[in-house]
């Protein structure tokens, strides 16, 4: 009857619902514990025939991403739903399929921008095959090399996120073989057509890339690996098989990548073979090559001084020289040396860099505004990302619409319930010692779980043990309550709310053997009368199906008893109540074993809202351990790709901030800490990383390779170097995330847009915040460098040597370029 029926005169119900229970084991097996895999292969057989019968009974039919069953169904005028566990399973599994072909678009989307940044349909396409290569060599690296045969519907997001992450390894090295041009040119004299140049220029290309895409790809690996920690299976293989797949990516970038490049430059770029790969400008002007130069005016930089200048982007490297008073050098025909842009490059330059430069009274105003605003904005994001906890529901990856959502609902909501139905139950058990897990391989969670280990010296003859006992169930009922529960008392107040049969078994032994009681008989005859009392219908309250559970006889022994009670708290309260509760029920069960002798005193305390919450910890605890494993390391990785102490600390915090807005987001949104945002708070850092260790990285060589010393300058040179490329890198990976958005599993939106929200955080910090830091701060010069530190500490000539090699190869590379010019 629905929930309202009682309201009504004369009383009627307008819903009903019907059970139908399935036996088990099926025929051949001796226990359903056993087999289960097989014996669930037997059982979707059947529910599959079912659901074929239903969808034919009703006229149902998938369309393009929409569930049959999100239509709702009726017959002769009464809607009709239905649901179960199993067709839940199956229903996922076909959801997968059909959300997995949005990953066509996903590989569309990145290979059209790809296009568009390298300029070349040769390496966008090769580079999209061996991106997408490297998932099926994950997976059968995750089968058959780590033997571990778990899949879920989590694992597919790997697809997604390795989109986004190997088309950004492209990029870096596709960019790293423009700039190495210059370098190239430099050891051939100028001579674009000297034998060496390709292998000099492969060489400069592979040198840069190598460390640049290792920093970045270590730090993302290290960043899924760090999920390994968590004790939730789902979010620890995930990050097995993410990691694994960026690790794949990274070797084929440094290997294959190099081949892709090499190819399209001999057949296509230089000889012009194909149309839409644009020839280069290597041999333009007879083989004669203008010298790429600009000067970059800013404070501490004396006028006039030239630096070389060299952009990462989609375009060719920038060819333009200023005089010193600001005018563009013209070639030998009197035309300006232009630059090749593209827009994001155009944007950078024209745009970004003068904004954040603006200068009134001695004050970049812009700047300060971006530090400060960005900085209140972090700072708020903490404290929001302090208040997020695990959810209070259950998590439901199937579409509000979907008719299996709808039933569950349906059946919390509008039925008439008992009156313990929607409370948490909880079992004492006695007797029991453990569970014997030898044979159990977690990667194969529905075989050979265990077994139950019994306490062989329990002797519930002994007269303690049955006063222990029925005190126990007097301990239970007079226990207060917990937070949140809806009475005073652990259990609730109706008769049957506690389920202790040994004071009715003890009425029913002295009727039947006055004088005798149950702790003056014999042994043999108490559990002779034990044993009769379980298999006897009795008037006192319990069934014999009770009793059976309650009495725990194991081929004519007995191995346990139990105490079954219902708390007071409902099964959808706050999960930190039903901590509460879980804890309450644990000390009580270590009363209860203190009142047992000692050869009798295992009990302990089980119920199912307990897993939930041992989950939902599991998940709290996974992601805290994992910041505190990535974030020392991502650390690490900065000071070594940036050489610099005090722009490591920028970057870091700068991570943090972006960390804690995407988690204050959530909270601010009215979401919780589950599953998703557990993995995704920890692999932010992952993503942030590499937008800010590039611009750090720029920022740095701004000094040490173009001699620019003042940090005014040196932004400039990061700014207009590095901010195009770090905003096409965010747009790879939001382009791939974007047709998560469209997956009818609620999975894959929630993580489309966990995803898409730390893409724009992690850029707005990277180019706002960290910039704004470095254009206001610093620092100048060699100022925390390690070698400053090193000398600081008075070990510099350590470095000496290899210092002063380094400064004598950079004055020789000046001069032969000058010799060029």
């Amino acid at each position: 009857m629905d929930s309202a029926t009682r309201t009504r005169s004369p009383v009627y119900t307008k819903r009903t619902k019907s059970q139908i229970r399935l036996g088990e084991p099926l025929d051949g097996y001796v226990s359903p514990n056993r087999d289960v895999l097989d014996q669930q292969k037997e059982y979707n057989k059947f529910y599959e025939d079912v659901q074929s019968n239903y969808f034919s009974l009703f006229s149902m039919k998938d369309e393009f991403q929409r569930s049959a069953y999100r239509e709702e169904q009726s017959r002769n005028g009464i809607n009709v739903a239905w649901y179960s566990g199993t067709l839940i399973q199956i229903e996922v599994s076909r959801l997968i399929i059909g959300d997995l072909t949005l990953a066509i678009l996903s590989i569309l989307a990145v290979f059209l921008w790809m296009w568009y940044h390298v300029k070349s349909l040769w390496i966008s396409c090769f580079s999209m095959m061996q991106i997408v290569l490297s998932l099926p060599v994950t997976f059968v690296i995750y089968r058959n090399v780590y033997q571990i045969p778990y899949l879920s519907a989590f694992h597919f997001l790997t697809i997604f996120l390795v989109l986004g992450i190997g088309a950004d390894d492209v990029f870096v090295f596709v960019d790293g073989w423009r700039l190495a041009k210059m370098d190239a040119l430099k050891m051939t004299g100028g001579n674009a057509r000297d034998p060496r140049y390709l292998e000099d220029r492969m060489y400069a290309a592979y040198a840069r890339t190598i460390e640049a895409v290792f920093n970045t790809s270590f730090t993302t690996i290290v960043a899924f690996l760090a999920t390994i920690v968590s004790p939730l299976l789902p979010i620890q293989t995930f990050g097995v098989i993410a990691a694994t797949a960026i690790f794949i990516n990274f070797l084929f970038v440094i290997t294959l990548t190099p081949a892709i490049v090499m190819t399209q430059y001999i057949i296509f770029q230089k000889n012009g073979f194909c149309g839409c790969c644009k020839k280069d400008d290597e041999e333009s002007e007879n083989g004669q090559v203008v010298a790429v130069k600009s000067a970059v005016e800013s404070k501490g930089v004396k006028s006039g001084k030239s630096i070389q200048m060299s952009r990462l982007g989609s375009g060719p490297t920038e060819t333009k020289e200023l005089k010193e008073d600001g005018e563009p050098l013209t070639d030998r025909d009197g035309n300006e040396h232009k630059s090749e842009e593209n827009f994001l490059e155009y944007i950078s330059k024209h745009y970004y860099s003068p904004c954040m430069r603006t200068d009134i009274k001695g004050w970049h105003v812009v700047a300060v505004g971006v530090a400060i605003f960005f900085l209140v904005y972090g700072i708020v994001g903490i404290s929001f990302a302090a208040q997020l906890s695990t959810p209070d529901d259950a998590t439901n990856f199937l579409p509000d619409d979907h008719m299996f959502t709808k039933a569950t609902e349906s059946l919390e909501d509008d039925y008439l319930a008992g009156t313990l139905d929607r409370y948490v139950s909880v079992d004492f058990a006695f007797g029991i010692a453990g569970f014997d897990r030898s044979g159990f391989n977690r990667f194969i969670p529905a075989e050979n779980r265990g077994k139950v280990v019994f306490q062989d010296t329990f002797d519930f003859y002994q007269t303690q043990s049955q006063i222990a006992f029925n005190t126990s169930c007097t301990l239970a009922r007079q226990k207060g309550s917990v937070d949140g529960s809806d009475f005073s008392t652990l259990l609730h107040p109706d008769p049957e709310a506690l389920l202790c049969f040994y004071p009715l078994f003890e009425n029913w032994f002295n009727a039947r053997n006055s004088p005798e009681t149950p702790t003056s008989t014999t042994r043999t005859k108490f559990f002779t009368e034990l044993q009769l009392y379980r298999n006897t219908t009795t008037s006192d309250g319990l069934s014999n199906a009770d009793k059976q559970r309650l009495i725990g006889f194991i081929d004519g022994q007995l191995k346990f008893v139990l105490i079954e009670t219902t708390s007071s708290l409902k099964q959808n309260s706050a999960t930190k109540n039903k901590a509460k509760l879980k804890d309450t029920y644990t000390d009580l069960a270590g009363e209860m074993s203190s009142m047992m002798p000692t050869d009798s005193n295992s009990v302990f305390a089980a119920g199912s809202e307990f897993t939930e919450v041992t989950t939902e910890e599991g998940i709290v605890t996974g992601f805290f351990q994992g910041l505190a494993i990535v974030f020392p390391v991502a650390f690490v990785v900065l000071i070594i790709a940036t050489h610099n102490i005090l722009v490591s600390m920028y970057a870091i915090l700068s991570i943090g901030f972006i960390v804690s807005c995407v988690l204050g987001l959530i909270k601010m949104a009215g979401g919780a800490l589950g599953i998703s945002e557990s993995v995704a708070g920890v692999i932010v850092i992952g993503f942030s990383v590499d937008y800010v260790i590039h611009l750090g990285h720029m920022f740095v060589v701004a000094y040490h390779e173009e001699k620019i010393a003042p940090h005014l300058g040196r932004f400039t040179f990061a700014a207009e170097t590095m901010a195009g490329t770090v905003i096409a890198g965010g747009i790879t990976t939001l382009g791939a995330a974007l047709p998560l958005f469209g997956c009818q599993l609620t999975f894959f939106p929630d993580m489309g847009a966990l995803m898409a929200t730390t893409i724009a955080f992690s850029l707005c910090y990277s180019i706002g915040f960290f910039m704004a830091i470095l254009l206001l701060i610093g620092p100048d010069g060699d100022f925390t460098d390690l070698l400053w530190f090193a000398k600081l500490c008075g070990i510099g000539h350590w470095f000496g040597e290899a210092h002063s090699n380094e400064k004598s190869k950079k004055m020789e590379s000046k001069e032969q370029i000058d010799r060029v010019a």
